[in-house]
């Protein structure tokens, strides 16, 4: 059974996305990443950030292991 016309173009666009994601991001956007691995180190960084009143984003990235 063919898909929908809809379905077609539907995937076509999200391949499109797929292709040009690494043009999402800047260059030089990861130089402000900072890897956390425990809670405390998580409660430190999000004090100090508030302290400095700046913002603040973390993206949880489920890890093997």
């Amino acid at each position: 059974m063919p898909l929908p016309r809809w379905a077609g173009r539907l995937l076509l666009l999200l391949a499109g996305r797929a292709l040009t994601a690494e043009a999402i991001y800047p260059d030089g956007h990861f130089d402000h990443v900072t890897k956390i691995t425990d809670a405390d180190h998580l409660n430190t960084v999000i004090s100090e950030t508030l302290s400095a009143d700046q913002t603040l984003m973390v993206r949880w990235i489920a890890s093997p292991g």
